[in-house]
């Protein structure tokens, strides 16, 4: 074999040895590829929420916008951070939105877009053995020089309540049936909770006597999507108004609270 015969038989090992390998790394990268295409058209949308998994108002939320966005063709994935870095991520647009703000949350955000329907509305109402009193506001509550109680955790409750007259006394509860057997015992004269949570144990027997005495505030809250969702957003809102006109949004929240007071 001459010195032309032998590069010519080295070349062509080198080929077949290199060829498997061009192979293997097409179609790694193919694989690669198709597996981004995949994930792009799964119409997956991530909401972030300081709210946690136990909280009602972010479980139904979540419940609500799951079956809104199904409707529409895509899929709901809820991640949990601190309140001020939700408001980065979904600013930035590195998430899609933010599940539960007020309306007045707006002129924080310029890069975000509030629905126009809300996706619940909270209402907080004042109960009482004493179905004359008559609350009709925060202030009344804390000018009332009563027993106030009401749910651990609710940090907006809490500053509403703040600052009252000597002689409101305030106590947290950390569940919905301790407030109400407060009530029952004579222990407390006031428990401030969400209507939507009250209403449902107030069907059972155990629980007769305890009125509503005041409607306290009604807060609308909204899900906030980044401007790239525009679109989306207009369509969304209209699933989330035809949902609530048949009933569907509360039918979601009852069970829901069920579930809860089973536990």
């Amino acid at each position: 074999m001459d010195v032309h015969q032998a590069r010519r038989s080295i070349e062509n090992k080198q080929q077949w040895i290199v060829m498997p390998f061009r192979w293997i790394i097409g179609a790694i990268l193919f694989s690669h590829l198709a597996i981004a295409a995949e994930s792009e058209n799964r119409n997956n949308l991530v909401l972030v929420t300081p709210s946690p998994p136990t909280n009602l108002d972010a479980r139904w939320a979540t419940e609500v916008y799951s079956t809104a966005l199904h409707k529409l063709g895509y899929s709901l994935e809820i991640r949990r951070c601190e309140p001020m870095l939700c408001t980065l991520l979904a600013n930035r647009g590195e998430v899609d939105g933010e599940l539960l703000r007020a309306a007045m949350y707006q002129s924080f955000v310029p890069e975000l877009i509030k629905l126009t329907e809300p996706g619940l509305s909270l209402t907080w109402s004042a109960y009482s053995m004493d179905k004359q009193l008559g609350l009709q506001s925060w202030q009344d509550i804390r000018d009332s020089g009563l027993r106030v109680i009401h749910l651990s955790g609710v940090p907006y409750v809490e500053k509403k309540l703040s600052g009252g007259v000597v002689g409101t006394e305030l106590t947290r509860v950390r569940h919905w049936r301790l407030g109400l057997d407060k009530l029952k015992r004579g222990e407390a004269d006031i428990f401030v909770e969400s209507e939507g949570v009250i209403n449902s144990f107030l069907e059972s027997p155990e629980y007769d006597g305890i009125y509503r005495t005041g409607v306290i505030e009604m807060m609308p809250l909204y899900l906030y999507l980044n401007k790239k969702h525009r679109h989306l957003a207009t369509k969304l809102s209209l699933v989330l108004a035809e949902m609530e006109a048949e009933g569907q949004t509360d039918k979601i929240r009852q069970t829901i609270v069920s579930a809860m007071g089973e536990d």
